[in-house]
């Protein structure tokens, strides 16, 4: 199982591409962005559950 794990993986990164050298950068700014504006209250989290439940029920309407 473990095996078939680690080569999906790498198929799905092969599809990708090289990643940009930036985006680790980017991508640690967007989450410290997030962090920030949740901690200061200036965003709302949504249900996972409910999140779920509304795509699927676009993903039936498809």
């Amino acid at each position: 199982m473990a095996e078939r794990a680690k080569l999906t993986a790498e198929l799905l990164a092969s599809m990708d591409g090289e990643p940009d050298d930036d985006a680790e950068v980017v991508w640690a700014a967007e989450i410290e962005r997030r962090a920030t504006r949740a901690l200061r209250g200036e965003s709302k989290g949504r249900d996972a559950e409910k999140v779920f439940a509304e795509i699927e029920a676009k993903l039936r309407h498809k």
